[in-house]
């Protein structure tokens, strides 16, 4: 299979990109916004504990991302393992920050068990039945904006969200009962700007495996 980015296919999943973006950062203007409202009107401690508002908001959009992955591995016709990949990663990421749930009614830690576990079974029998053109089409997938906009969310919320959680870096700025407010407000509004990011790369990936369709279908090389 030749996998190139032909003008049939760059115009059809790129149609709209510009609008698209605007919309998102319009979008994520508003939900700062929000939480801006929301900050001032219930308090800190409100907006940054475990599972509250914003945390809460992030479980929703780590899933929504999950689900256009799963549909764009559905319907694409190159890619399927590397979307199966991303959209286990990314709902693995939406039961661990539901962890408190699960716990609620099973038992500890039980989401690496009745989430993760399925999850990396299933990617791992995609990624080996696809096993001879996974890393040609993956590569494929890796040039365009959605892959791009999830990395970045990807790697800032695995890099700096993961630096904003550790309490001795807060506690050098003060006494630590009195940072773990602000730091729990920091790292959720940190974290809902990178699954922000996640959720729109899913909507721009649905796009790029719909264009697939079109290419296919009008004879281009894919």
């Amino acid at each position: 299979m030749m996998i190139k980015n032909s003008p049939l296919k760059l115009n059809v999943s790129y149609r709209g990109y510009p609008y698209r973006l605007v919309s998102f950062g319009i979008f994520s203007v508003i939900v700062y916004q929000f939480t801006y409202w929301g900050v001032t009107s219930w308090g800190v401690e409100a907006m940054g504990r475990e599972n509250g508002l914003i945390e809460n908001t992030q479980v929703v959009l780590a899933t929504v991302t999950a689900l256009c992955l799963f549909y764009a591995a559905l319907i694409a016709k190159i890619g399927q393992a590397g979307l199966v990949a991303c959209a286990s990663m990314t709902g693995y990421a939406a039961a661990r920050e539901a962890d408190t749930f699960f716990e609620m009614f099973f038992f500890d830690d039980a989401y690496k068990w009745l989430v993760g576990l399925p999850l990396l079974l299933v990617t791992l029998v995609t990624i080996f039945r696809l096993r001879r053109t996974f890393i040609k089409e993956s590569l494929w997938f890796m040039q365009q904006p959605a892959a791009t906009l999830f990395v970045i969310g990807g790697v800032f919320l695995c890099g700096f969200c993961q630096i904003l959680d550790r309490p001795d870096m807060w506690a050098s700025a003060g006494r630590p009962e009195q940072m773990q407010p602000t730091k729990e407000l920091m790292e959720e509004l940190a974290e809902l700007f990178a699954y922000l990011l996640l959720a729109y790369s899913g909507v721009e990936t649905i796009i790029v495996a719909r264009s697939t369709h079109v290419g296919r279908s009008l004879g281009t090389s894919v």
